[in-house]
C-alpha cells in the first residue's frame, strides 16, 4: 500500500502493514531524491500493475545492493 504520493513525492511503503519505507519528518528534502524509476514502481504496484512479490523483490534486492537503506 502506497500511503501518498503527492506533489514533492513518495511519502511511505507499507506491506502487509510493516512500513518499508517512510520518508523521515527531520530529513531535509536534499538528503533524499528519489529516481523516478523507483516512484514509477511504487505507482504501478499501487495500481495493480505489478505484483506484491515483485514489488518486494526488487526492494529486497536494492537493499541488498546496499542502494535502499532501511
Amino acid at each position: 500500500e502506497v500511503v501518498e504520493i503527492g506533489k514533492q513525492g513518495l511519502s511511505s511503503i507499507t506491506y502487509n502493514g510493516e512500513v518499508l519505507w517512510e520518508y523521515g519528518a527531520s530529513a531535509q528534502e536534499s538528503e533524499y531524491n528519489i529516481p523516478q524509476w523507483v516512484k514509477n514502481n511504487a505507482k504501478w504496484w499501487a495500481e495493480g500493475q505489478i505484483s506484491d512479490k515483485d514489488y518486494v523483490n526488487g526492494l529486497q534486492y536494492l537493499i541488498d545492493q546496499g542502494i535502499l537503506r532501511i
